[in-house]
């Protein structure tokens, strides 16, 4: 069901921003398309990822903002495109990913991918086996990180901060050092990616 259309504004792969209006969605829906109506216009405009760099709006002030990713999945060699809600942007970025949920009956039964699903777009189904098995109806999303011209997404919801995220950051050995003893705790992943954006920021600028 579509809900009141919010004031907001599309990216284009050109760098232009068109003002307008955002029609919402499902979660899912808003991650393979966006509808969007002109600020002088009054045709719904259907676009997608690779049509868009991004899309935003504001939802009580605060503005949500889709980011057009490339990625893999489905064991594809070729990428497809599509929207995720942005947490936290720089080096690494930090999205909010919703996905297909599935409840297999048993092991043999899980597929991760539905196979009706369009090529064309990502699949959008759970990123990890763990998610799958312990996805619940109210709960089928997951936080992941991504850097540009990363094949696949992190999915960060089940990483263990001590290995997991050590590796990942190991580039920043400050960071790793403190994730290995242990100082974060998973709420404090935003905190994390923020910190390594701002060293990597400086560390690049020496360069």
């Amino acid at each position: 069901m579509a809900q009141k259309p919010a004031f907001g504004y599309v990216l284009t792969t050109g760098g232009d921003t068109l003002k307008g209006a955002i029609i919402l969605r499902d979660r899912l829906l808003q991650q393979m398309r966006v509808e969007f109506v002109p600020l002088r216009g009054e045709e719904v405009l259907v676009l997608d990822a690779y049509q868009l760099a991004g899309y935003c709006y504001y939802e009580q002030d605060k503005l949500i903002r889709y980011v057009a990713l490339p990625f893999y999945q489905d064991g594809s060699n070729i990428p497809s495109r599509g929207f995720l809600r942005q947490l936290v942007a720089g080096e690494v970025q930090l999205y909010d990913y919703a996905y297909l949920p599935v409840w297999p009956r048993r092991q043999a039964d899980l597929l991760l991918i539905p196979q009706s699903w369009d090529k064309k777009y990502p699949t959008f189904g759970p990123l990890s086996r763990k998610e799958a098995e312990f996805a619940s109806q109210s709960s089928n999303r997951c936080i992941v990180a991504y850097r540009a011209g990363a094949k696949r997404l992190e999915e960060v919801s089940w990483w263990d901060l001590r290995q997991d995220a050590a590796t990942y950051f190991a580039d920043y050995p400050a960071l790793a050092t403190d994730l290995r003893a242990g100082r974060y705790r998973k709420r404090d992943i935003a905190k994390i990616v923020q910190q390594y954006n701002t060293w990597y920021q400086g560390a690049k600028s020496d360069m």
